[in-house]
């Protein structure tokens, strides 16, 4: 299977297109749930092991959705709030994006 998606990935330029354009769109949620994860799981900063969460772990009730909040490391002194909804939100609306026409 991988050798037929390479080669079909090497042979088809609008297929190479269509790929890099699903990547586009989809990296900005990616790189939002790999600080998430990482913060969680690792408790530190992607790519930074010296960077500590403050609180790793530690979610607060979002008062106007009710769902999660993170507050996340970027760099040393430098943390941002992810939202578990707005994750599952930008996720839902990728999917949704691939079947519309281009």
């Amino acid at each position: 299977a991988r050798k037929r998606q390479l080669t079909k990935y090497r042979d088809n330029k609008s297929y190479r297109d269509r790929i890099a354009q699903a990547w586009s769109l989809l990296e900005p949620t990616y790189r939002a749930i790999e600080l998430y994860r990482v913060n969680l799981a690792k408790h530190s900063a992607p790519g930074k092991q010296n960077v500590i969460p403050r609180a790793p772990g530690y979610g607060r009730i979002n008062m106007y959705c009710g769902s999660l909040d993170y507050e996340v490391a970027i760099d040393k002194d430098s943390y941002t709030v992810i939202n578990r909804r707005d994750l599952a939100d930008s996720l839902r609306h990728f999917v949704l994006s691939l079947n519309e026409p281009t």
